[in-house]
């Protein structure tokens, strides 16, 4: 390949990872080349579907995939539930489409759940089970026993209405991170979560909580959780939420409603209670944690079985990761090119919830 056509390659690499993008993840992201030479991509669900990304996906990513001239292997994580037709049909018109721009493309789905793996296999999709939440970075999110709680409970989640916050209304003692309001005009009705937000200031101003409305980086996140006795997860769909995952490698027992999703799939009867979908329930089982709460061992017990089944997951992945480029004829250190990329660093730079 000649200079000049790699420099083109490359300049189209850097508007894909300038393009806007969302969640927790690096700069690289939407979309990450995890190894150029044997073709392996990384991008997840959002980056395929939503709107936000159309530019990028159509204008750049086609001509940056065929440049290589060979087949090119892209494993997407799951963002969001898929339970309903609109979600799944979204997502096969979205790959239908990718793969009529980048004919010499296969798609492994990396599900969050065995649900979610069932449903991309009956579309016909390679799968592996693969949490999101397998990636997150475990020194980042540790538990500080120099920390003395503040906070009964925490619930780290965007002022957004799938976030369900009126299920926290009965609890005092609380912390809210929130992230910056998401009142883009352009993707929210900016009416509705302006609304939303006067409500949910209403409901709290009597009870002894904190809020930060405001992006904070990982450690600030860790330092919170570990300064809280209870995670909290209240939303009944979305994808795997990162936060659970960081309440418990910090140490923290969690209270949460049924969710489809994924989120379940680090949940244990020694790690969380679910409630139901009420505010009474939901204290309920706050107060469970608080009258029983767990010794210093057993909060590093669940942190520890919490890494047990992210390096569960990500076996599979680096399993799947192996056989791809061994079918290139390939041979590449998996651990390194998983590393160098920090595929996923928990919520960021800055949180984004």
């Amino acid at each position: 390949m000649n200079e000049a056509f790699k420099t083109s390659k490359y300049e189209l690499f850097d508007k894909l990872k300038h393009s806007y993008f969302v969640g927790p993840f690096p700069e690289k992201f939407p979309f990450s080349t995890l190894d150029e030479q044997s073709g392996i991509h990384m991008s997840h669900t959002n980056f395929i579907t939503k709107p936000q990304f159309k530019s990028s996906r159509h204008k750049y990513l086609p001509t940056y995939l065929n440049s290589f001239g060979k087949k090119q292997t892209v494993f997407l994580w799951q963002f969001g539930p898929f339970t309903d037709n609109k979600g799944v049909a979204s997502l096969t018109k979205s790959l239908k489409q990718l793969n009529q721009l980048v004919p010499k493309l296969d798609i492994i789905m990396c599900a969050n759940d065995i649900h979610s793996r069932n449903i991309f296999n009956d579309l016909g999709l390679s799968t592996i089970l693969c949490n999101h939440n397998a990636k997150v970075k475990t020194d980042i999110f540790t538990i500080d026993k120099n920390i003395q709680a503040m906070w009964d409970s925490v619930y780290i989640a965007s002022i957004t209405p799938y976030k369900r916050h009126f299920l926290s209304y009965d609890l005092n003692n609380i912390c809210y991170i929130a992230g910056m309001l998401r009142i883009d005009a352009k993707r929210r009705n900016r009416a509705d979560i302006e609304e939303l937000y006067k409500e949910f200031c209403g409901k709290i101003k009597n009870n002894d909580s904190t809020l930060f409305i405001k992006r904070l980086y990982p450690k600030q996140v860790s330092l919170i959780n570990n300064m809280s006795k209870v995670g909290l997860c209240l939303s009944k769909k979305e994808g795997a939420m990162f936060a659970s995952i960081e309440y418990l490698l910090c140490g923290l027992p969690i209270v949460s409603t049924r969710s489809a999703g994924g989120r379940d799939e680090f949940f244990t009867d020694k790690n969380c209670i679910f409630a139901e979908d009420n505010a009474e329930s939901v204290k309920q089982c706050v107060d469970e944690w608080l009258n029983n709460y767990p010794t210093i061992e057993q909060r590093q017990q669940i942190r520890e079985d919490a890494i047990a089944l992210q390096e569960e997951h990500i076996g599979r992945l680096k399993c799947k990761i192996k056989e791809v480029i061994e079918e290139q004829g390939g041979s590449v250190d998996i651990d390194k090119i998983l590393n160098s990329r920090e595929i996923n660093n928990g919520q960021n730079t800055k949180t984004k919830m």
